[in-house]
């Protein structure tokens, strides 16, 4: 059986275009994920600024004579950044707690409530769940 040569041409035409056509998807696709890439570590830089800059300021507003744990676990948390897993996981509920108080100061709700952002980001960047 013998295929005409230019059936051959045709199919070997049609291989190349797909071919082509895939290659310069994925070039653009490649091209596009550089660019999430770096947005993206740009987008971390500016995170870590933010609670670098904004985290003792909430650490501060929020004490109370009342919450003495807190107050230190805040303190380790926003100032000296050495804060365990464990201790994020026992400082999450004193924020919820805060956030929550009704009868709480506008002021310590919303900075508390800032702050459990911030513990349950740490916590959901190593997947722990308490």
């Amino acid at each position: 059986m013998d295929i005409p040569i230019s059936v051959i041409l045709t199919v070997v035409g049609i291989i190349v275009s797909v071919l082509i056509f895939r290659y310069g998807i994925m070039k653009d696709s490649f091209a596009t994920n550089e660019k999430i890439c770096s947005r993206l570590t740009a987008l971390e830089t500016n995170e870590a600024t933010f609670w670098k800059i904004l985290g003792p300021s909430l650490a501060t507003v929020i004490h109370s004579p009342i919450h003495v744990r807190r107050d230190a676990l805040m303190d380790k948390l926003f100032n000296t950044e050495n804060i365990t897993y464990h201790e994020l996981c026992e400082l999450k509920p004193m924020l919820e707690e805060a956030a929550n108080d009704n009868n709480g100061e506008k002021t310590k709700r919303l900075f508390a409530a800032y702050s459990l952002v911030r513990v349950t980001q740490l916590l959901h960047k190593e997947k722990i769940d308490c």
